[in-house]
């Protein structure tokens, strides 16, 4: 018909509850701080308690985790995401350091990601800090910082071979331009008066009596452009000769 519970702590009465006939009761989250308790548990009528059993309980906080910190990358001209796996996690708060120097402090809720837009970083080495707490009634429990270290860089343009170099070609005949290159979103291709541009494609074909006899210099220009816009160029030229028989002449 009734029961008392005793929530017992180090040979000290903590708390009594009492109730009826129900055979479960629930104590109110927070209630209790953590370490070891006695719980005994009375069951009676007319306030006369004549039975009990005990059972010896340890209490713990509810402490987050954080494991299994990595980036996504170290190019600042993609986009960069932070990634981690935590537990018990309310929010997560993410420190961003170029060598000694903060560069940014950010706070988050229950993501366990952070993306880093492309070209909002510098070069350079960084470290990444990252820690998670649980929310309760009393505050915020922390984890410990796990950290990264990461040297970012950067994509720049670059150009290997550029032909023709250096040889001879025929007036009359077509003049294949090649290249090797790297990081080519565009680029432009001059030899004196003669002008062209394009994409990401690695050859043009001057077109047959574009030039007269004589030494000549050809300049690639290529252009790489980053997600943010940024444009980084790099040049290289080289120098060929046109020769060819002379026309024939027109008497008038």
């Amino acid at each position: 018909q009734q029961f008392k519970i005793e929530v017992w702590k180090e040979n000290s009465l903590q708390h009594t509850y009492t109730g009826t006939t129900a055979n479960r009761y629930t104590l109110p989250k927070n209630t209790l701080t953590a370490g070891a308790y006695l719980f005994k548990v009375w069951v009676g009528y007319a306030n006369r308690f004549v039975n009990n059993q005990s059972k010896n309980i340890t209490l713990k906080d509810i402490t987050p985790t954080l494991d299994h910190l990595s980036l996504s990358g170290s190019n600042i001209d993609y986009d960069l995401i932070l990634t981690w796996d935590s537990t018990y996690q309310s929010k997560a708060e993410i420190e961003i350091y170029k060598g000694s120097d903060k560069q940014d402090t950010i706070t988050l809720n229950q993501e366990n990601k952070y993306v880093i837009a492309n070209n909002t970083l510098t070069t350079g080495a960084y470290t990444f800090k990252v820690r998670v707490a649980y929310t309760s009634t009393t505050g915020d429990r922390w984890s410990e910082f796990k950290s990264i270290n990461v040297t970012l860089i950067e994509s720049f343009p670059s150009i290997g071979a550029l032909q023709p170099d250096g040889i001879i070609v025929d007036k009359n005949d077509d003049i294949r331009c090649w290249w090797t290159s790297n990081n080519q979103t565009k680029y432009t291709l001059t030899c004196g008066d003669y002008t062209y541009s394009g994409a990401t494609e690695k050859e043009h074909i001057i077109p047959a009596g574009t030039f007269k006899v004589g030494t000549y210099s050809l300049t690639l220009k290529v252009i790489y452009i980053t997600a943010q816009g940024v444009q980084k160029t790099e040049s290289k030229t080289s120098k060929f000769i046109v020769t060819g028989k002379p026309n024939t002449p027109t008497i008038t």
